[in-house]
């Protein structure tokens, strides 16, 4: 079928489209047809685009859809897929820290990441969060009109976001020994 709609419509695989783009607000890459596989979440487009020599070391491009493939949320299953026909480990991994996903971070580290660079990204991220967390509670405190009910359930996603953070950088420091 995928075949069937390249061939018909003369679709370059490797061509932005904005007919493509997930949100308006979407980077000018996401319009890529391998982007749009992606977050529409179909492993069999995929594949064929791949087949068919979708590029996958493009900046940003490819570190776009590793980060669709390993966000919360996203196509976990697409990531491997994409690594095994050439994506660079090494740029998705520093894609996926942002997203705090375990999973999708241990995938880029079996097709060879080079830890470093996340693990950096992944501290500076941390030590960001972390001090957001505790300014944020100092400021919801001394503001009488705040929903304290909300701001509570606020900050326990905020130090559940620190905790996956904090495993992240766990993760990448073994990866460094």
């Amino acid at each position: 079928m995928v075949r069937h709609l390249l061939d018909k419509y003369n679709m370059d695989i490797n061509r932005n489209n904005d007919d493509l783009r997930h949100l308006e607000h979407d980077s000018q890459d996401a319009g890529l047809p391998l982007c749009s596989a992606v977050l529409h979440k179909n492993l069999a487009v995929v594949h064929e685009l791949l087949a068919k020599g979708a590029r996958l070391n493009d900046d940003p491009a490819c570190s776009l859809v590793c980060y669709y493939a390993g966000k919360p949320g996203g196509f976990l299953p697409a990531l491997e897929p994409l690594l095994r026909a050439g994506a660079d480990a090494t740029k998705a991994l520093q894609q996926i820290v942002s997203t705090r996903n375990i999973d999708a971070a241990k995938s880029c580290l079996q097709f060879g990441a080079d830890p470093a660079p996340a693990l950096r990204k992944a501290i500076a991220q941390e030590e960001y969060r972390a001090s957001t967390i505790s300014e944020n509670a100092a400021y919801d405190k001394a503001n009488p009109q705040f929903d304290y009910k909300k701001s509570e359930r606020l900050i326990q996603e905020e130090r559940a976001e620190d905790r996956d953070s904090q495993a992240m950088v766990k993760l990448l420091k073994s990866a460094m020994e």
